[in-house]
């Protein structure tokens, strides 16, 4: 591939961040039926939710990979380079098989929207690589998400909470009802507790849809040993001292949720064995989730919920340096007073995203100890001259711009339209 030719396609796809996200599946079917249809016999694992989604796919590609299947795992967004979005086999789409893939999306649908290029894009890659078996988690809600055309062997909901409220809803329940809209008819389906309403609203979309469900706290039932180490209950058996390559306590739930939906694909085609999936969990990675990277803790947590888990991760007996972001639809004020008794110093700097918020408004609600600066490689360089521990968190673009000042790298490539004009 050329030099020139990748950065041109992206900045084609950059170009379709004007039309934002139309909530409509109608273009995304037609799309695919023109592609010829490229996922249609391939077994999936579909996967949603508000917080942890990525790395419960991420858990599964591994686990899969480790039983010997040849595996697609698509996310979103990417810290660093689109490619990041599309992995065959553990490694991200090569450079010339996006070129192709892309440059055929875009010219055969000169309206489809930024998400909806992409997916489609990923989904022509799955196809041609003649893979066993593929993971799709969502981009945002689930009801009317453009990978929500694909008819999966299991649906998987992950931990709910309360985000992107512009375009999902201002409560729980609503929120779980957009992201149950991944459920199918007859397609069993693994999801986290919640709130009793939560719950409820599962239970009931499975039974309409009669969809056998395992729920948390019901069918999957977890705990951790001394050592962190994870056991799981299902109606298919129990599993012990389980390692789990990802740091913190809160991926114990997502690894048992993975567990959990590998015991049921096992009766759809996708068995792994047990030792292939303690293989697959103990190796997994999954960059900017408490991530260490040159002395400093990288992690992606955007919504209260996540900064809860990430402020139980951190010592209680450390003051920490925070470098902090946040994007316009976010609710920083929570974020921060989740994360305020682990922090003796604040740091705000502008991101390149122009959804971001001002490091001004964000100082604001700190207080007046708080620091801002023009850019996040400055912030990123007067908390690395601190003394104590420094934490990147508020937003995945924000450690997708320490990640590269950090590895020396180039600045992030294009990232996904607003979420409040719809995002795919």
């Amino acid at each position: 591939m050329s030099e020139t030719a990748l950065p041109r396609g992206l900045a084609a796809l950059a170009t379709r961040r004007r039309f934002g996200v139309d909530l409509s599946l109608d273009r995304m079917r037609e799309l695919l039926r023109v592609l010829g249809e490229p996922l249609a016999d391939l077994p999936l694992i579909h996967v949603a939710g508000t917080n942890g989604k990525g790395s419960t796919a991420a858990l599964l590609a591994a686990a899969l990979t480790a039983g010997g299947y040849r595996v697609g795992l698509y996310t979103s967004p990417h810290l660093q380079r689109f490619n990041e979005r599309i992995v065959i086999d553990g490694a991200e789409i090569d450079d010339d098989v996006l070129e192709r893939c892309l440059d055929r999306v875009l010219a055969l649908a000169p309206l489809a929207t930024f998400f909806e290029v992409a997916t489609a894009t990923a989904f022509l890659a799955f196809a041609e690589a003649s893979l066993d078996a593929c993971v799709v988690e969502t981009g945002l809600g689930g009801r009317l998400d453009a990978t929500n055309v694909i008819r999966p062997q299991l649906s998987v909901l992950t931990p709910i909470a309360l985000d992107h409220r512009a375009v999902l809803g201002e409560s729980l329940e609503s929120i779980a009802g957009e992201k149950a809209g991944i459920i199918k008819p007859q397609v069993p389906c693994v999801a986290a507790g919640g709130t009793p309403e939560v719950e409820r609203l599962f239970a009931r979309v499975c039974w309409e849809r009669e969809a056998p469900l395992w729920l948390e706290g019901r069918e999957i039932e977890w705990s951790a040993d001394d050592w962190g180490r994870l056991a799981v209950s299902t109606p298919a058996g129990r599993a012990a001292a389980i390692e789990i390559g990802l740091a913190g306590g809160h991926q114990r739930q997502n690894a048992a949720l993975a567990w959990a939906a590998l015991d049921l694909a096992g009766g759809r085609g996708l068995a792994v064995e047990p030792e292939a999936r303690r293989r697959g969990f103990a190796e997994v990675r999954w960059p900017g989730r408490l991530e260490r990277l040159s002395g400093c803790l990288l992690d992606c947590a955007h919504n209260l919920a996540a900064s809860r888990a990430l402020a139980e991760a951190l010592p209680q007996n450390e003051d920490h340096v925070l470098v902090f972001a946040a994007l316009a639809d976010k609710d920083p004020a929570s974020m921060l007073a989740a994360l305020r008794p682990r922090v003796g110093r604040a740091l705000f700097p502008q991101l390149q995203s122009e959804r971001a918020r001002r490091p001004a408004q964000l100082a604001a609600l700190w207080g007046d100890d708080a620091e801002i600066f023009p850019h996040v490689e400055a912030a990123l360089a007067a908390a690395r001259a601190d003394p104590r521990p420094t934490v990147v968190s508020g937003s995945a673009y924000l450690v997708g711009e320490a990640r590269a000042l950090l590895e020396g790298k180039a600045s992030p490539q294009l990232g996904d339209p607003p979420a409040a004009a719809g995002v795919g």
